[in-house]
């Protein structure tokens, strides 16, 4: 059977406003903006699974690159430590792009197509329908790591695209940009009413990528992908266990030497870990958080669970969110009063959409002009369609 390598991710993000096609009508609006942290896809950010390489698929080399541009941290998504971003929550990339804005094929297979990206499989030749070796299940595929609790369909190939959410294999998926491509994972929907998001299968979680407004309903919407979800041993295929502090099924278990809270840096998000390491590309600094599932994880005492969905339109073009999906993938951050609280952690202190208290957000605050800044500090970087940050 076929090894995937642990990839390196960059991501592409919007948000959407088509609820019958989630790629179509793309706003910048996006979940972070400036961290990654430990979702990645070889096992999302914090922790590489240390799986061999196929030369054909993203290389584990590249550390990730965060833009500062983007919701998710724009570099390593699918790497066993890191592939979601806490920080900042609002994108500082264009506003609403009000064309389509997804990929329709492209470079999947150069054309062809499976369409069972999101489906539930045992085997390779569940997923692989066209016989190009493009889709393939996720049991035992990275390493011997699932990362899945629930195997399912995922394509090692597809068109990113630019500064919109790119869907691929036939829009089943969302295409997050790698080192040396692309890859698709199960698309999943959501809004602003707290219903659970539709899309990902038996026990595998949403992870906000996008949002924006429905071109119909004017509706707050928004996109994501289906990955990890564990929260005991049971819950993973068979010849994994639980890693409960990133959601992901491994082989082995790493036993982590620092605490939800502590400060890490890059160095600590390397295997071996130390923590599930939320820091920015640009300091390669943050704070150790666990991931949780809105409403059904206790975080520990002076944690929250928060997806970091934005509670405040900065710019017009901005949509806001008053209540969190059930089961959302996020991360129990540290609560905080002020921004003191979050200085030694690389981050500030802003109560995110639906969540009701105020968390460390790892990252540069962002803003649309220096009125959203703390005293003494300006908007940096901000234009008519595109955040900037305090500094």
């Amino acid at each position: 059977m076929r090894t995937l390598g642990v990839f390196a991710l960059v991501a592409v993000f919007a948000g959407c406003s088509s609820s019958t096609d989630p790629f179509q009508s793309a706003d910048a609006g996006g979940p972070k903006d400036g961290a990654v942290s430990a979702r990645d896809s070889g096992a999302l950010l914090g922790r590489d699974t240390g799986a061999p390489e196929d030369a054909s698929l993203p290389d584990t080399d590249s550390p990730p690159i965060d833009t500062g541009s983007g919701p998710f941290d724009t570099g390593s998504a699918f790497d066993t430590g890191a592939a979601f971003d806490t920080g900042a929550a609002f994108d500082t990339g264009a506003a609403f792009d009000t064309g389509v804005a997804f990929d329709t094929g492209g470079t999947d297979g150069g054309g062809l197509i499976d369409k069972t990206t999101g489906l539930a499989c045992s085997i390779d030749d569940d997923c692989d329908k066209t016989g190009a070796g493009i889709n393939l299940c996720t049991k035992g595929a990275f390493g011997g790591d699932s990362l899945y609790p629930t195997s399912v369909c995922i394509g090692n190939s597809c068109d990113p695209g630019f500064g919109a959410i790119a869907g691929c294999d036939g829009d089943r998926g969302v295409c997050l940009a790698t080192s040396s491509g692309g890859i698709c994972l199960p698309v999943c929907e959501f809004g602003d009413t707290g219903a659970a998001p539709t899309g990902c299968i038996g026990k595998n979680k949403c992870n906000a990528y996008g949002w924006g407004k429905d071109a119909t309903t004017s509706a707050t919407t928004g996109v994501g992908y289906c990955f990890g979800g564990c929260k005991v041993d049971s819950d993973c295929p068979t010849g994994n266990v639980c890693q409960v502090e990133d959601g992901l099924c491994v082989k082995t278990k790493v036993t982590f030497t620092k605490l939800p809270g502590d400060p890490c840096t890059d160095l600590d998000a390397k295997a071996p870990a130390k923590c599930n390491c939320l820091y920015t590309t640009a300091e390669k600094k943050g704070y150790c958080a666990n991931a949780c599932y809105f409403g059904e994880t206790t975080c520990a005492a002076g944690f929250t669970c928060d997806p970091s969905l934005p509670r405040t339109a900065l710019l017009a073009s901005d949509v806001a969110f008053t209540k969190v999906p059930a089961g959302m993938a996020g991360y129990c951050l540290k609560n905080c009063t002020t921004d003191t609280d979050c200085a030694t952690l690389n981050g500030y202190c802003e109560e995110m959409g639906g969540t009701g208290k105020k968390t460390c957000q790892v990252g540069k605050r962002p803003c649309a002009t220096s009125a959203h800044c703390p005293a003494g500090k300006t908007c940096i970087g901000a234009t008519s369609t595109a955040h900037g940050t305090c500094g």
